[in-house]
């Protein structure tokens, strides 16, 4: 891997680079709406409707109509991008994928040029980035980790350049970038201090560059006044709030959120735990593995350290804590990886990745609402870019890009189609019926629902807490209760009865999302791994009348 070809064969490396994940994205291209899809889908409507009035809509959201951006928290930039290519298109999925796989393709090219600037192997830092799970299945979606992603990684790649050369030309590509970043998910608010830091460790006695930052804090101080004039409300504010609320962490011990990041980190960026193991050495990589198969041995009654390090009250199955070890070791692996391949950063640039490295985590862990991989996606460039500080040899990394196309793959697999289904059965078994169906459903499962006619279930309005609960339904209406809800209604309440369930089924014996493998790529409230392999139980989903 020769990282000064001329210029003719780095346009081609770079155009190979971009293309790479769309080529890889491309067969998962009609992949059925799911997780926070149908949010972002229903704005998009709405923005194809009134433009300037991205959120004037109310939603019936798990049983209860409320305006859409209080649950919605997010700025609406790519529900923009959707309904642009949605009405030049119809609305058509394929389209609607292609587009948000461009996302991708930025963000593969970004790390490729951070990782030059930064002076690492440039072809490996993105390849084994996006050949991981985290990158693959989050650019598969169409939500907003993806494009926030690209519009970060190339604000910082632009930022850097233009402090370096005094550009202003790149320095106002930086500004545009860090402003579109928060426009797309809020976490994007942070490239300012960080650029802020690196602007003053790059370039300390010039003052006027720091200017182009009030870009970004205009155009984000503009949509937070514009929601404040319009809809009374300020999202950073409301983020924050539903992010510190105590019921996200409730039956938690201190150690959970870390030791579910350190899983949901080594299992969302597998393929780098070989180059990991490389930079840690020999000692380090054998004391890692050691002490986490030791603290997986059940020696309380069943219960094992790592368990209680965790917090469950529940044994695990033997696969599952197969799983929580190995996706431990591997995020050991990256984090003492990491530490030992800092000393090859450059001084100037040092602030900036560890500034980078211990902001994401700190969210992820201490401030973000739930621990998934999204949150901790931020960090894989920075990841992938110090750990291939150094040359790689062709036996690990050809293991690399393996790995990575296999687990990524089965992943992505997996994740294609676990609402479609079951959407389908209960809308065609009411419509032969000839009677109305209801659910109490969630994620991309509940987008299916409603486009086939589905209403969510209601209950009327109790006079006191005495008065049972009592659904707003006909007699012989039907229900469909997904996974996550069924345990409340198992058994049925008085007035319901089963007629069928329902089952998810699952290819190549893998799942991303469901409560009774523990997987739980979205929310760790579902399960506390990304995904779990070789899970050939499916789902299942209950029918009521």
């Amino acid at each position: 891997m020769n990282e000064s070809p001329n210029r003719q064969r780095l346009f081609v490396i770079r155009c190979a680079i971009f293309l790479l994940p769309i080529l890889a994205l491309a067969p998962f291209a009609t992949k059925p709406y799911q997780a926070d899809d149908h949010v972002n889908i229903w704005v998009a409507e709405q923005i194809a409707k009134s433009p300037f009035v991205f959120f004037g809509f109310d939603l019936d959201y798990r049983s209860a109509r409320s305006p859409i951006y209080e649950g919605n928290h997010n700025p609406p930039g790519i529900s923009y991008v959707l309904a642009l290519v949605g009405v030049l298109t119809d609305w058509n999925i394929v389209a609607l994928h292609l587009a948000m796989s461009l996302f991708a393709g930025l963000a593969a090219l970004g790390t490729f040029e951070l990782a030059r600037d930064l002076s690492a192997r440039g072809v490996a830092a993105a390849v084994t980035a996006v050949l991981t799970p985290a990158f693959l299945v989050s650019a598969s979606a169409l939500m907003t980790d993806v494009a926030l992603l690209a519009f970060y990684v190339w604000a910082v790649v632009a930022w850097r350049r233009g402090c370096e050369r005094a550009s202003w030309w790149w320095l106002c590509f930086a500004a545009v970038c860090a402003a579109i970043a928060p426009v797309m998910k809020l976490y994007g608010v942070t490239l300012r201090p960080l650029l802020l830091l690196d602007g003053f460790m790059r370039r300390p006695g010039v003052r006027w560059w720091w200017l182009w930052l009030l870009v970004p804090v205009g155009v984000f101080g503009g949509f937070q006044a514009y929601m404040y004039t319009r809809y009374g409300v300020l999202p950073i504010f409301d983020a924050a709030g539903v992010a510190s609320a105590s019921h996200w962490r409730a039956n938690e011990i201190a150690s959970t959120r870390p030791m579910l990041t350190l899983v949901f980190l080594g299992g969302s960026m597998l393929p780098l735990g070989i180059v990991a193991a490389m930079r840690a050495g020999l000692r380090w990589s054998l004391g890692i593995a050691g002490f986490i198969v030791i603290a997986c041995l059940p020696v309380f009654g069943g219960y094992s350290f790592i368990q209680l390090w965790i917090g469950a009250s529940e044994l695990f199955p033997p696969t599952v804590l197969m799983h929580v070890g190995v996706f431990s070791i591997v995020g050991l692996l990256l984090i003492a990886g990491t530490v030992r391949s800092l000393p090859g950063v450059a001084r100037r640039d040092l602030p900036l990745v560890l500034a980078w490295l211990c902001g994401t985590l700190v969210f992820a862990v201490f401030i973000n609402h739930y621990i998934n991989v999204r949150a901790i996606l931020p960090l894989l460039p920075v990841f992938a870019v110090v750990l291939c500080l150094r040359e790689i040899r062709r036996l690990p990394f050809v293991a690399m890009v393996a790995s990575g196309v296999l687990v990524s793959m089965w992943t992505l697999v997996a994740d294609e189609d676990v609402a479609q289904h079951a959407a389908r059965v209960a809308l065609e078994r009411a419509a032969a019926e000839d009677v109305p169906l209801y659910y109490v459903a969630f994620w991309g499962f509940e987008y299916h629902l409603m486009d086939g006619g589905a209403g969510p279930l209601a209950f009327e309005e109790k006079t006191s807490f005495a008065e049972p609960a009592l659904p707003l339904m006909e007699p012989g209406s039907l229900l469909i209760v997904d996974a996550y809800a069924r345990a409340a209604w198992t058994p049925p309440p008085r007035g319901f009865e089963v007629i069928e369930e329902i089952h998810e089924p699952y290819t190549l014996a893998a799942t991303n999302f469901d409560t009774a493998a523990h997987a739980g790529f979205y929310w760790h409230g579902i399960g506390l791994l990304p995904f779990r392999l070789r899970y050939t139980k499916r789902e299942t989903l209950l029918l009521l009348r």
